[in-house]
């Protein structure tokens, strides 16, 4: 998944897993709800995903060898199954020239050996791979960026008494 980078000579990749369309569909469904009762739509730019490792900066002119090299590089990372449970709420996202809102209200993705593994490999992707920002918190986001705190506040309200399970 791309998006915007510091410079219009690099493109920012982020390694994502999708889900199987059913599981898709539902968080589709619960991402529209909440873009429709509290006007909120950033996060409907996106497929629902979570993502495995953020940040690969590459040069334009090496996107080809970049692709080439990231399917050799994670060919021993094989499909795996997540627990989608609960809700998470972040206020205090990091702020960027992209990230315009501190407020995020996401679907929990429970830790696995799996998908710590696949993420501590793609730290291993050199030269690309840029440091995390903070600690590996595996989500679905369902709001982001274009969240007010009163949005924020009422959303959390929302889903206090949901249960999402997958």
């Amino acid at each position: 998944i791309y998006s915007p980078a510091m410079n219009e000579n690099q493109i920012n990749i982020s390694a994502i897993a999708l889900f199987p369309k059913e599981v898709d569909d539902k968080i589709q469904n619960l991402r529209l709800e909440i873009s429709k009762l509290f006007g909120v739509k950033d996060a409907l730019n996106w497929p629902p995903h979570t993502t495995i490792r953020p940040g690969f900066l590459v040069p334009k002119t090496e996107l080809d060898t970049f692709l080439k090299d990231f399917k050799e590089h994670t060919k021993n990372v094989n499909p795996f199954a997540v627990n989608l449970n609960g809700f998470k709420f972040f206020d205090n996202a990091p702020l960027s020239n992209t990230i315009k809102s501190m407020y995020v209200a996401t679907i929990d993705v429970e830790k696995n050996k799996e998908i710590i593994s696949a993420n501590e490999e793609l730290k291993k992707f050199e030269p690309y791979s840029l440091p995390q920002a903070r600690e590996f918190s595996p989500h679905v986001t369902l709001a982001y960026n274009d969240v007010t705190q009163k949005q924020f506040q009422e959303i959390k309200e929302f889903l206090k008494d949901k249960i999402f399970q997958e």
